[in-house]
Formats: structure tokens, sequence, C-alpha cells
């Protein structure tokens, strides 16, 4: 796949904008969800990396877009100081089905945001080349406002509750 710097950001523009007027709805994956097969496939053969258990996917036509956040894994390079820092951040006795959860502290240590596409169910998804300039900064603002729009639901059943009608 060959991807321009203009057309990355214009992607995660659109991605953001359709998030915020409510067009696109992006569920967690995990096993705890019904993640598409295919992204699921992805996610195990990722093997020197874990993925966060705050990436969402949304449905896109007959395809899927996908926001993944993962970490390296440390001890693939070997690097004691890293492994130390890596097992203070992050508890991998709470690693379940390939998923870590994100820890309170897990700004110490580097982690990243990955965008995956799928055209359709019979297409090997594909990650969007970070060739050229980084795209954190970008995909981690479109993760902020996924989370912002799907904690909506959970403000409106608070106020639900909350009301004396």
């Amino acid at each position: 796949m060959i991807i321009t710097s203009p057309q990355k950001k214009e992607l995660i523009s659109k991605l953001a904008d359709q998030t915020k007027t409510g067009k696109l709805k992006w569920d967690r994956i995990g096993h705890h969800q019904p993640s598409p097969t295919s992204i699921m496939q992805f996610i195990y053969g990722l093997n020197s990396e874990y993925v966060f258990d705050d990436s969402f996917w949304t449905p896109y036509k007959n395809g899927y877009f996908c926001l993944l956040h993962t970490v390296y894994d440390p001890s693939i390079i070997g690097n004691t100081e890293q492994m130390k820092l890596f097992n203070e951040t992050f508890d991998l006795n709470k690693l379940s089905h390939n998923f870590l959860p994100v820890s309170d502290n897990a700004s110490k240590y580097k982690t990243n945001y990955k965008l995956l596409v799928q055209s359709d169910e019979f297409i090997v998804p594909e990650l969007i080349p970070p060739a050229g300039d980084p795209m954190d900064d970008e995909l981690y603002a479109l993760s902020e406002i996924i989370k912002r729009a799907n904690t909506k639901n959970e403000e409106f059943v608070k106020m639900f509750l909350a009301d004396s009608e």
C-alpha cells in the first residue's frame, strides 16, 4: 500500500470528524467484544508487540478501520533496563488473549498507535504505513476522540439514573 503523508493526515482527520459527528461508531477490540476474526488473527500474529485493551475498530461499508495501541516487547531486544521499566509499568499477569490493560503509569514507557485497514473480509488487514512523518500525535488525538465519543453513552446512563423524575 502506498499512501502519502498528506493522504494519511486527511484519512485520520476524516476518521476523527466522522467520529465526532457520530457517523462512525467504534468498539473496543478484545475477547469480550465481537471483533472481526481477521483483525483478531492479525493481532495474534504480532509476535513482538502487545496490544492494549483500549484499541478500537469500526466498520465502514464492507471493511474495517482499526486503531491499535501497542507496546514493543523489550525481551525481544534483550535490553535489561528496558525490561525492568516495562515490568514496573505493565502487569503481564493481567494479559488476556493478547490484550494488555493500560496501566496508570503507562506514560513512563513509549507506546505506539497503528492504523489498520481491511477493505473486506476476504482481504488481509494491512497497516497504514507510518513512512515519513510520525503519526503518533494524530493517532493519539484520534484515540482520545474515540474514547470521548464512547463515554457519551455512559454519561447518558448516569444522567438517567440520577434524574429524579
